[in-house]
């Protein structure tokens, strides 16, 4: 019996884009990308993983909360 490690699964929330419905999308560590199947519609498609697509950004916002900047950080 070998002793192989056990993948870490990883989930976050997901929208379903043809109808909106959210729900908890499942993926394996170290892949980027998982085929997810939305609950409410039934609707397969492959999802990244909100952590491997994570851009740092900065948001300057004025005091009235109009978005006066938007850029790389």
């Amino acid at each position: 019996m070998s002793a192989a490690p056990i993948p870490i699964k990883l989930y976050a929330p997901l929208i379903c884009p043809p109808c909106g419905h959210e729900f908890t999308a499942w993926w394996i560590e170290d892949h980027e990308t998982a085929a997810q199947r939305c609950g409410a519609c039934g609707h397969v498609f492959d999802a990244t993983w909100p952590g491997f697509t994570f851009e740092p950004e900065v948001v300057i916002v004025s005091p009235d909360g109009e978005v006066v900047h938007r850029g790389a950080a």
